[in-house]
């Protein structure tokens, strides 16, 4: 997948990827879901579930791929 600072999924995964590891962790997603409406609050163990859902390597980040699919999906 090509990464292209004009990607506004990728600008808002760098954001949001505060150790700049290349994933976004449980809190990172936590964040990222609290500046964001998407009409209700999340807690800390849904975060974590979501990461659990979206990381489809299993892996306890979410790498930019997983993330721009899911973020580009219009059922998100």
């Amino acid at each position: 997948l090509q990464r292209s600072n004009s990607d506004h999924s990728f600008m808002i995964f760098t954001k949001y990827d505060a150790d700049s590891s290349g994933g976004l962790s449980a809190s990172e997603l936590l964040e990222l879901l609290k500046n964001y409406e998407f009409g209700f609050a999340f807690s800390p163990e849904e975060a974590a579930l979501a990461v659990q859902l979206l990381s489809k390597s299993g892996s306890s980040e979410i790498s930019y791929k997983d993330f721009h699919a899911w973020w580009n999906n219009d059922q998100r």
